[in-house]
């Protein structure tokens, strides 16, 4: 359970990431009500130095978010391939605290420590925010405590079809399209300009941003969708 009350943050939008919530789900649905149980974490688009001690975190659309955030603690990766520990041995897996009392995880498969976060330095960036499981199952080298410390609960209040995915085909130019096979999200938000160029961003969301439909349950779902969670 978690350590702290993170009441105080309200409804936060996740996208529930590849394992799924924590619950027993009724007839294989999250519905509307259901208590939630998940480990959070955070997807990094772009980062600098903060210029300001402020500490927030600011929803913009579905996912995605505008936030301080400060790296707590890395761990190593777990390589059982005598090659791929040679590769991969500098690059860390980080604890993040976005705000005082909400941690999350943070997966980094291609940065190198010394090019990356520094613990203790406080960073103001873009992403989005995500549910995984407890890393610390698969890499020993994570330590179980401070990931059962980041477990949150709370109350799914709000389900609602990510547009912009919906969207995608739109979004993604001729180009790419010729020389892609498949796109991903995040080619999608890079070609309406998040977070690179956020005034052609903000230029296209509106549109999104007038939907505050919410489906009852998973068992309507039509495309990828953004789970409202009410923190507890």
């Amino acid at each position: 359970m978690p350590v702290k009350s993170l009441s105080h943050l309200g409804g936060l939008p996740f996208n529930e990431g590849m394992l799924g919530f924590e619950i027993h789900m009724k007839g294989g649905e999250y519905r509307i009500g259901d208590d939630l149980l998940f480990y959070p974490s955070i997807y990094i688009y772009k980062y600098s130095a903060s210029d300001t001690n402020e500490r927030f975190l600011k929803h913009i659309l579905y996912d995605l978010y505008e936030f301080t955030f400060m790296a707590i603690d890395k761990y190593g990766h777990e390589c059982a391939d005598a090659e791929e520990y040679e590769r991969k041995k500098d690059i860390y897996h980080y604890l993040i605290e976005i705000m005082p009392g909400f941690n999350v995880f943070h997966f980094n498969w291609l940065k190198k420590a010394d090019e990356y976060l520094k613990i203790g330095t406080l960073y103001r960036g873009f992403g989005l925010l995500s549910n995984c499981g407890d890393p610390s199952i698969e890499n020993p080298k994570v330590d179980p405590e401070a990931i059962r410390r980041i477990r949150c609960q709370g109350v799914l209040d709000k389900l609602q079809i990510n547009g912009l995915w919906r969207d995608c085909d739109e979004y993604i130019s001729p180009r790419e399209k010729e020389a892609l096979i498949a796109w991903s999200y995040e080619d999608v938000l890079r070609n309406i300009g998040y977070p690179e160029d956020m005034s052609k961003f903000r230029a296209i969301i509106p549109r999104y941003q007038v939907d505050d439909s919410s489906l009852e349950s998973t068992g309507q779902k039509s495309g990828t969708l953004i789970y409202t969670i009410k923190m507890a």
